[in-house]
């Protein structure tokens, strides 16, 4: 069996090593790093700043009010909630207060959110997940040009008038900017409380940016409470937590009682940590070009493939992107998602197979998903990313004659060069070797031997 400190060495190697087109993953600085790994992960802190129900607690009330006031700052809201431990924890905490708000058990409340084939997240009231088994779900999807089907979002509001509505708003896998001007019109239209959880886990570092729109800035009408939940180790580059932020004083009590105690016991301190240095990094005034560069990088990728690719064999889902991330249907290429993020996984390239509209089976899907937050923190421009884009389109247009080495045109030794020399330029991210300075055979201050 290797050591603990072999296989982080090999992780570190990987992750410098390789083009990372994942869309949900990012590098986050060695300050956030040191600060996930700082001594303050032994403290815990249940409770509220100030009310704690452990001793010790004055830093890390310290530091959770200063992570509250710069959520607040950076998505331009009153309030905030940072002590989720993920993503989902989120909304589930989100969705839970408004059982407390209203009174009601959690089948009295239908829960509307985006469909997983269509771009939306296990946590938007999705069958299989824990939010689509306590609610009445009901899913909506996207139209005839692959966008978000509004039209469906306004049917179900409409049909569901008279009833605890929380509506979810919020993707994990869709390319283009969310039209929440709309959601504005029809929830004033509807004119009655509604509970809506705009999720901007993906492009959270692009609204901070002001490259996508902030749903909290558009007029819902006074009966809506609109609430932002945010992971913060996507395009934020935090320690791996979420992030809650509304405008309802009101409701940020009950948003604060179902994350403790009802959901969580102690929060993740270190990773708390991490979130506050990486809201730090982001108040920065020259962070903001961070964010320019992600969509800018993206277009340039686009850009790169299509260049390459003259009978249009890879297609954009949607037709391309306003944002990070983009769909890529393989299908014509005669590829599965799966074999495609093999094939470029073979050149250091890596990305996720994912399902596009109108696929059926989640486990072999016919699309892959990539993004540009992680290469654009490792200093990629948009001539590399088009050039990286000519790179991704040879490989998969190859398909399977890679392996097969029978492609006459198909430099492989050059492609394998031209990826390295990418990587060469910009560096390993992380320069020191990982090091534990003890091991578990190693004594240490309290042992008796």
């Amino acid at each position: 069996m290797r050591t603990v400190k072999e296989i982080l060495q090999d992780e570190l190697n990987r992750q410098n090593n390789e083009i990372n087109l994942i869309a949900s993953e990012n590098y986050c600085s060695q300050y956030v790093l040191d600060c996930c790994g700082h001594p303050i992960q032994n403290k815990y802190s249940e409770g509220e700043i100030g009310a704690r129900y452990y001793q010790g607690c004055e830093f890390v009330d310290e530091l959770e009010k200063n992570c509250q006031e710069l959520a607040c700052k950076l998505y331009n809201g009153k309030y905030s909630c940072v002590q989720p431990h993920s993503g989902s924890s989120a909304n589930l905490i989100v969705y839970e207060a408004a059982t407390k708000y209203w009174k009601c058990k959690s089948e009295e409340i239908v829960g509307i959110g985006q469909k997983l084939s269509a771009g939306g997240h296990l946590s938007h009231f999705s069958k299989p997940s824990i939010t689509g088994k306590n609610f009445e779900s009901h899913q909506y999807g996207l139209d005839e040009n692959e966008l978000i089907n509004y039209k469906e979002i306004h049917q179900l509001l409409l049909q569901n008038k008279g009833k605890h509505i929380i509506l979810t708003v919020g993707t994990s896998a869709y390319s283009r900017i969310i039209d929440y001007q709309k959601i504005a019109d029809y929830v004033k239209e509807l004119n009655e409380e509604i509970v809506l959880v705009f999720d901007i886990s993906h492009p959270s570092a692009l609204v901070v940016g002001r490259q996508h729109p902030n749903p909290l800035e558009f007029d819902y009408g006074p009966l809506a409470i609109p609430v932002i939940t945010t992971t913060t180790h996507k395009t934020m580059r935090g320690g791996r937590h979420a992030i809650i932020i509304t405008n309802s004083e009101e409701y940020m009590k009950f948003i604060r009682l179902s994350c403790f105690p009802f959901l969580q016991g102690g929060q993740l301190v270190n990773m708390l940590a991490g979130v506050c240095a990486a809201l730090e990094e982001a108040n920065e005034p020259h962070w903001h070009k961070y964010p320019e560069q992600i969509i800018k990088n993206m277009k340039a990728l686009i850009r790169g493939i299509q260049s390459i690719d003259s009978e249009q064999k890879l297609r954009f889902v949607s037709g391309g992107s306003d944002t990070h991330l983009v769909l890529i249907d393989v299908k014509k290429a005669n590829l599965t998602g799966k074999e495609a993020e093999t094939l470029l996984k073979d050149y250091h390239i890596v990305c996720n197979m994912n399902a596009i509209p109108g696929d059926t089976d989640s486990k072999n899907p016919s699309g892959i998903r990539i993004g540009t937050p992680a290469i654009t923190t490792r200093g990629f421009d948009e001539d590399m990313c088009f050039e990286l884009g000519r790179i991704i389109a040879r490989i998969l247009l190859r398909g399977k004659q890679v392996f097969k080495n029978d492609v006459v045109d198909f430099d492989d030794v050059q492609i394998r060069s031209t990826v390295k020399k990418m990587l060469d330029k910009v560096g390993p991210f992380y320069k020191k070797s990982f090091d534990i300075n003890t091991s578990p055979n190693t004594p240490q201050n309290n042992d008796l031997a």
